[in-house]
């Protein structure tokens, strides 16, 4: 199993930085890998961050101004597609405007403030007395939303693995750091390393000796056929019913040798 200081070199090298040690790290630029220090790299994703923050806070204020715009006298008629397109992404944008409000920190709180009463008074009008241009828009302003915060987190992300490898392999080793292991579904330990996925099967195919053998030793598989193939007819007990209705018969005889109830005079078997 790989130890912590290497889980967080192949985390690093995910986000295009190599780590060297608790002092340096090598970025890409310009297509090749140049040499720099941690702390500049941590100045470097700092102003990323606050370049990509006042990007965000634009885009939040172009979105209030698009949702405070007027019914048009011109508006056309929507499909159902963009209606429930518009809904949807309306009712996310009021979900991720109440996240940004309890736990982003804003550069302006008048933006702030506006932020859940408008998309609220938005979603209390309806339909028909909302700006087309507003149900087109709203989804195109989500997306780009969603795409500006989702890269800073993953800045914030990269500077937080960095703050940790300043403190060196040792250190490291030493603190107790929980890792993601057990997590089920179809997207389940992409996090892990790759020997925690995938491992030779030479390491577990003693425990797994005999598996299938002691599988069709089962009692279920068994239990109730002893006399399946009984040339006597003698039908077995248990979990196995030997129906007579479904045996085989005569056709020329069928009169007297089918099970089945029937009225031999209406159906001319005489």
């Amino acid at each position: 199993m790989d130890c912590t200081w290497d889980i967080l070199t192949k985390e690093l090298a995910i986000y295009g930085i190599k780590l060297i040690n608790e002092k340096e790290c090598a970025i890409i630029h310009e297509g090749k890998f140049v040499r720099t220090t941690i702390p500049k790299t941590l100045q470097s994703l700092r102003l990323r961050m606050e370049a990509n923050g006042e990007t965000f806070e634009e885009l939040l204020g172009e979105t209030i101004q698009l949702l405070s715009l007027p019914q048009s006298e011109q508006d056309l008629p929507l499909d159902e597609l963009t209606t429930n397109l518009f809904i949807n992404s309306l009712k996310s944008t009021k979900e991720f405007f109440s996240l940004l409000v309890e736990h982003f920190e804003f550069n302006d709180n008048e933006l702030k403030k506006q932020l859940l009463p408008m998309v609220q008074s938005v979603l209390n009008k309806d339909l028909s007395l909302l700006s087309k241009d507003i149900v087109f828009q709203l989804p195109n302003f989500k997306i780009s939303l969603d795409w500006v915060f989702r890269k800073m987190s993953m800045l914030d992300y990269v500077r937080s693995l960095l703050r940790l490898a300043q403190l060196g392999p040792n250190k490291i080793e030493k603190m107790n750091i929980k890792l993601a292991r057990g997590v089920s579904g179809p997207w389940a330990n992409l996090d892990l390393p790759l020997l925690e996925r995938k491992f030779p099967w030479a390491d577990i195919a003693e425990e797994n000796e005999g598996r299938q053998r002691d599988k069709r030793r089962q009692a279920r598989y068994r239990m109730g056929f002893e006399n399946y193939n009984d040339p006597l007819g003698r039908a077995g007990c248990g979990r196995y019913w030997r129906e007579m209705r479904n045996e085989p018969f005569s056709w020329a005889s069928r009169g007297s040798d089918s099970p089945y109830p029937s009225r031999n005079l209406l159906s001319g078997w005489g």
